[in-house]
């Protein structure tokens, strides 16, 4: 091969890579400000898809969503009732219930109570009090106990979505005029503040304990001026709590219930123990007896 065709080979290679990037840069480009926008338009596009799926599925779950049993966070229901008081500082009774995988609490004022609920199917003995009720049998009515003011056999119903906001009604079963209605918006529940200077006595603060075959009572005071007591019978808890003042051998307890309540005990301290005198009521007769109880320090 002579130089000169070695030459003209690489010229024409040369040639080629030459009309090559000319075609390149004569080729158009496309604008930034196109690709912006349509990148922009996709990802408003996205999300406008992305959000139409959610909200289905939100929509479609709350509207299954009629039962709050079985679900793994607890449920808070609020409940309003008219305090028939005349005191200037009465309140109505605001109820909070939280249902939890069959522990019940209701909170009223500065009190908790610790009751439990099921739910099992209506039987025909039960039938047999609701009106309509063969139609109802085998099918489902929660059954509520040791809540005082709460307990009894009902069917239940659960409304609303999360937007609108939730109700539940609860219609008594063995009386149909009996019915609570309860919203989705938990009140906020009222404390007890100190008016005046607190006074402490050294020896009566700290825990202490009541025991016998009929369950527990537990006290507490602190040395900055709070109480609570919890009473522990069979298959309940109940527990109270707010402040306290002490003067000549009695105690007062102030709680919230409906308004405050001042609730004095006498009490004395002996060989290291609390006796508290309690009132404690006899229900065949209705006459309140005045009770020592013996308190252990916990």
């Amino acid at each position: 091969m002579s130089d000169n065709n070695f030459l003209n080979e690489n010229t024409d290679i040369t040639d080629s890579f030459d009309e090559f990037h000319q075609k390149i840069e004569e080729s158009p480009k496309k604008s930034p400000v196109i690709q912006h926008t349509i990148l922009i338009s996709l990802a408003i596009v996205a999300a406008a898809i992305l959000a139409t799926v959610v909200c289905r599925l939100f929509f479609f779950n709350s509207a299954l969503d009629t039962d709050f049993f079985g679900n793994s966070k607890a449920t808070v229901w609020h409940y309003s009732e008219e305090n028939a008081s005349t005191a200037d500082e009465a309140t109505d009774y605001d109820y909070n219930l939280t249902f939890d995988n069959g522990r019940l609490t209701v909170n009223v004022g500065t009190m908790e109570i610790v009751g439990k609920y099921t739910i099992k199917p209506i039987t025909e003995e039960d039938a047999a009090v609701i009106k309509d009720g063969d139609s109802k049998t085998g099918t489902s009515m929660m059954v509520i106990e040791n809540t005082i003011r709460f307990d009894g056999k009902y069917t239940y119903n659960v409304s609303g979505n999360v937007f609108s906001g939730k109700t539940m009604t609860l219609t008594n079963v063995n009386n149909e005029n009996s019915v609570f209605e309860f919203d989705s918006k938990p009140a906020d529940m009222p404390e007890v503040e100190r008016k005046g200077e607190f006074k402490k006595d050294e020896k009566l603060v700290g825990k202490w304990e009541y025991r016998d075959e009929l369950g527990t009572i537990e006290y507490e005071f602190t040395d900055d001026g709070n109480f609570s007591r919890t009473d522990k019978p069979v298959d309940s808890i109940q527990s109270i709590k707010g402040i306290y003042t002490c003067k000549d051998s009695v105690f007062t307890y102030t709680i919230n219930f409906g308004g405050p309540t001042d609730i004095p005990r006498n009490y004395e301290l002996k060989d290291g123990n609390l006796i508290v005198y309690e009132a404690v009521p006899d229900y065949s007769t209705g006459i309140v007896q005045i009770t020592p109880y013996t308190f252990k320090k916990k």
